[in-house]
């Protein structure tokens, strides 16, 4: 449950008198008994089961709680959830001596300080006092329990309140409320009205009830696994546009609502709602000054998401892609088409697959690492099955969750991912250190309204700081409880965890990793094909073709994105030509891509200059690290020139020992702008490559002096 509120917060929740505030602070905190804090048991327990005693009583702070009473929950803020007791236990092995642990069912407020549903599924003649019975339960320690709360049906409320509780009269408002309808927060629909009166304090039929609103208020579940949906289809600007300013209206209905000033809302009408339709814009009425004629207005603390135009968009019509069919396949061989259905990824796909859907499911946390060489597909197969994912939640077979990407080369400091994933979560952008206060308060402490959230962390060595406490917090939130976060980890390397993040974040991390190997060339043969299949042109593309340009590639990296670009390429080549695509145009087109000037200069550097090279790719692809510094490159240096056969391994060994050399050869390397070098005259300098990787083995592929090491 995370930090218990102090004494005196709930006491001035409770609003007692001043009298008895004073008299606490006075005394020493160690005047806090057992009992106070975590409660007694006032008899022995009726059941032992799985290392778990239950009892049916508890005596916290003089107070007697029971099963089925109807209880106020610290939020570890200063607001309270609302919840009624279904289990009072302890455990025989506990992490804290004496805690004991309450499992609670939830109600969802109609109006709250902090409403994790979304605004456009709230009910318009919603009231003040109003909650909802939820699905939702959580473990508690028996601590964050503040007091005993009253909840009424709707007619008996009215009959005890004529008017509503405003929320300044505290000492009425945090203990009365009224159920006058079920929500199923996972596909945010709700149930018919209640007569709680049938429910009140009688568990049973709330379970029978929480069956019930299970069977009727989700969809039969697909199967797992399946693919081929495509992707989901986007919604109208203008219906966007419209959803933006109604969230913005209703935000700042609530938060006059949820303020000293508001009055009660009494319900209008007692028309039933199967589903949630959108509220009408309230009308703003001005506000009459009781007090002094000068009042400070008051912060809304909305801030309204940043405004961005769009650029226009360039169209092709369709009568140039029928005129011309080379122009039709290079779009679909185009890296950025993406394809409904990603190829020769099945096993892949349907283990991540899996692994999130049951998450989302059962409501937990957890860490998935993905790794592989560039070009093999991670990235895509993730965003295929979130796509999925999110399909399957929008039909109502799956719980909603929140999507949130975070690209490690897109970001200039990695403490800005705490920023990335609360601005995903809210809405709201606010700094790096406040968001990550935010997000360690949240995911410590429950809440009835959470849905899961899936962060999915792209080139996760881009991440890592020389502390590494930006990792160790988005791999330690999943394992919290409360959390409901999922985290994808995407890196180029498979021991990357191992060798470069601490024990703690290793050990975190888990076994729950999915490799990808680089494609084969039966692979890059499907994936080509796959493409060139809505051109409908068997004369476009021979056979042979395709798979001479698929062996090629397969040969040096198996990165898809480079078969797809050598195809475009020929295609180009093709229609100058006006004739098909054969083997000779793909040859001709990786000579060109082998021939450009980066890859003449490459071929052109010194046999030592080569040898720096390959010993910076090498150690880059060890470490994970883009950069490396001067000391490990001359190390892996030498270790590449003993394994070499082709040349005086002595010779060259003596020159790494001249401290002007080596120097040279990398101050040379940086001058060509091949790499990047911080400090020239020192050995802990840090150096990194300014190309590709596969540039330099492109290049060097040939290369008879560099035989073994290239």
């Amino acid at each position: 449950m995370g930090r218990r509120k102090s004494l005196r917060s709930q006491m001035l929740i409770r609003n007692l008198p001043q009298e008895e505030l004073d008299s606490n602070d006075e005394s020493d905190s160690s005047d806090i008994d057992e009992e106070q804090v975590h409660g007694i048991w006032i008899e022995k327990p009726f059941q032992t089961e799985a290392g778990r005693s239950y009892y049916r009583k508890l005596q916290k702070d003089g107070i007697i709680y029971r099963l089925g009473d109807d209880i106020t929950v610290n939020d570890g803020d200063s607001s309270f959830y609302v919840g009624v007791i279904t289990k009072l236990y302890d455990k025989a092995i506990t992490k804290h001596s004496g805690e004991k642990y309450y499992e609670a069912i939830w109600y969802s407020r109609a109006v709250a300080k902090r409403m994790e549903i979304k605004p456009e599924y709230l009910l318009p003649d919603r009231h003040v006092n109003e909650v909802y019975l939820s699905c939702g339960r959580d473990e508690n320690p028996t601590s964050s329990i503040i007091e005993h709360c009253n909840i009424y049906s709707k007619e008996e409320f009215f009959k005890r309140f004529p008017q509503g509780i405003p929320s300044k009269k505290k000492d009425h408002f945090a203990r009365n409320f009224f159920v006058y309808r079920g929500v199923h927060l996972k596909v945010n629909k709700y149930t018919e009205p209640l007569n709680w009166s049938d429910y009140s304090h009688n568990l049973d039929k709330i379970e029978d009830l929480l069956v019930e609103m299970e069977e009727t208020l989700r969809l039969p579940k697909k199967k797992a696994g399946s693919r081929g949906r495509g992707r989901p289809k986007k919604r109208s600007v203008s219906k966007n546009v419209e959803g933006d300013n109604d969230e913005y209206e209703l935000i700042k209905e609530v938060e006059s609502l949820s303020s000293d000033d508001a009055s009660p809302v009494v319900s209008s009408s007692d028309e039933e709602y199967g589903t949630p339709r959108t509220p009408r814009r309230k009308i703003k009425r001005s506000r009459n000054a009781s007090g002094s004629a000068m009042s400070t207005p008051r912060r809304t603390g909305y801030k309204q998401p940043l405004q961005i135009t769009p650029l226009p968009i360039r169209m092709l019509s369709m009568k140039e892609f029928q005129n011309s069919p080379h122009r039709k396949a290079r779009a679909m061989l185009h890296v950025s088409a993406i394809p409904n259905t990603l190829q020769c990824r099945d096993n892949e796909f349907t283990t991540i697959f899996t692994n999130l859907e049951s998450a989302i499911e059962e409501e937990t946390g957890g860490c998935l690492y993905i790794s592989g060489t560039p070009g093999t597909g991670k990235t895509a197969t993730v965003h295929e099955v979130v796509w999925n994912l999110q399909e399957m939640a929008r039909e109502g077979q799956l719980a909603e969750f929140t999507f949130c990407e975070i690209n490690g080369m897109k970001v200039t400091n990695a403490n800005q991912a705490y920023s990335s994933l609360w601005e995903s979560l809210t809405g709201e952008r606010v700094t790096p250190l406040h968001a990550m206060e935010l997000l360690d308060n949240r995911f410590n402490h429950p809440s009835p309204n959470r849905c899961s959230c899936v962060v999915l962390m792209d080139e996760l060595d881009q991440l890592v700081t020389n502390n590494q406490k930006v990792l160790y917090n988005f791999f330690n939130w999943p394992s919290l409880p409360h959390s409901r976060l999922i985290v994808i980890a995407v890196a180029n390397t498979m021991d990357l965890p191992e060798r470069i993040l601490s024990n703690r974040i290793s050990s975190r991390l888990g076994l729950s990793r999915v490799p990808f190997e680089p494609y084969t060339h039966n692979q890059l043969e499907t994936i080509i094909a796959s493409r060139l299949e809505e051109v409908k042109d068997e004369e476009l593309f021979s056979s042979d073709a395709i798979r001479f340009a698929a062996r090629k590639v397969a040969a040096v990296s198996g990165d898809a994105r480079r078969a797809l670009d050598i195809c475009r390429r020929s295609s180009e080549l093709a229609e100058s030509k006006d004739g098909k695509v054969t083997p000779i145009l793909i040859h001709q087109a990786i000579t060109e891509m082998t021939a450009s000037p980066l890859q003449r200069v490459l071929r052109d550097l010194s046999f030592m200059q080569k040898v720096f090279l390959c010993a910076i790719v090498n150690r880059m692809r060890r470490s994970g690290f883009a950069e490396s510094y001067v000391y490990e490159v001359v190390d892996e240096v030498d270790r590449l020139i003993k394994s070499m056969t082709t040349i005086d391994a002595t010779e060259l060994g003596q020159i790494l020992q001249r401290r002007p050399e080596f120097h040279y050869i990398l101050s040379s390397l940086s001058e060509t702008g091949v790499l990047y070098l911080e400090n020239k005259s020192s050995r802990n300098a840090r150096v990194r490559l300014a190309i590709a990787d596969d540039e330099i083995k492109l290049a060097f592929r040939g290369d008879t002096e560099l035989r073994g090491i290239a």
